[in-house]
């Protein structure tokens, strides 16, 4: 299995250079499926609307609009995005060794993915916002 780029499989994505740090905006399409697969850099990421099945090798979760995404390099995973597909705001490390201070937070072969919120109407600043959320 190779590593892929975090915005392969997406309908539209949108990067910005910020430092040490890569913010995209990716857009995935309903119902696309990414076989197994990993990223070459840690990162972490928000579902601001949508929804994505999260597969890795010992625990799957549902994450919805709002929930948070962590990843350390490497980490083998599926994805299945729901009906409605998924928007997803990502920051990725560009630090080759990923010692940056996101990444030093992910210790290898660990990753979590934690539900901020069990509905995003609990979240409303960001459920409105999503929209203003694009990146130029």
């Amino acid at each position: 299995m190779s590593a892929v780029a975090v915005f392969a499989g997406t309908s539209r994505q949108e990067s910005l250079d910020v430092g040490e740090f890569k913010v995209s905006e990716v857009i995935f399409p309903p119902n696309r499926r990414l076989p197994w697969h990993s990223h070459p850099r840690g990162c972490v990421g928000v579902v601001v609307d949508g929804a994505v099945d999260k597969r890795f090798a010992r625990f799957q979760a549902d994450a919805r609009a709002g929930a948070l995404i962590t990843m350390p390099p490497e980490e083998p995973h599926e994805d299945r995005f729901g009906r409605d597909g998924a928007a997803i705001v990502v920051v990725e490390s560009q630090v080759q060794e990923d010692k940056s201070l996101a990444c030093r937070t992910l210790r290898p072969r660990s990753w979590q993915c934690v539900s901020a919120a069990s509905s995003p109407d609990r979240i409303p600043s960001l459920r409105s916002r999503s929209r203003d959320l694009r990146l130029s």
